[in-house]
């Protein structure tokens, strides 16, 4: 009899714990939400698409300010996710607030995927403001259409392109 009350002490400790540790992990989710999204991050913003000429090519084009990773913009049927996104400029949770670096020689970098109607991706890698004083650019290897990231300097958001051919 004595032996049984010891077991069952024991699970009852047992459920406990796991009960406490149930809670801390619900704690820590409320504070770092899944998906490594960001409190502080603005939504993102996006223009009307439009006509485009890059390189010699005809594109669809989209003006965005990306904030966040996971955000998404769908044009001329590639959709473009943000897979990470290094940007001193978009305020970043710090201590219970909101800071951002407003200094416009960090430069950013961002990795979007571009997923296409025949169900292939691909990341396309792009670093761009922090004082750069040339285009930057780049587009995917794959064609028919071909998708692509272009920054120019002075601006705060990305141009998204799709060719149209």
């Amino acid at each position: 009899m004595r032996f049984g009350r010891r077991i069952f002490a024991i699970i009852i400790l047992a459920i406990s714990a796991v009960g406490l540790v149930a809670y801390a992990y619900s704690i820590a989710l409320q504070n770092n939400p899944p998906g490594g999204t960001n409190s502080c991050a603005p939504p993102s913003t996006a223009s009307n698409s439009y006509n485009a000429n890059f390189q010699g090519n005809e594109y669809k084009a989209e003006n965005v300010t990306f904030t966040d990773i996971n955000q998404q913009v769908a044009l001329a049927g590639v959709v473009f996710t943000v897979a990470s996104i290094s940007d001193p400029s978009i305020p970043q949770p710090q201590n219970g607030n909101c800071v951002s670096v407003q200094n416009s020689n960090v430069q950013a970098t961002i990795q979007v995927r571009a997923t296409f109607n025949d169900a292939s991706s691909e990341t396309l890698t792009l670093n761009y403001k922090g004082g750069l004083t040339y285009e930057t650019n780049k587009l995917s290897t794959h064609q028919h259409p071909t998708a692509g990231l272009l920054w120019q300097p002075g601006k705060s958001y990305i141009i998204l392109l799709v060719s149209l051919s």
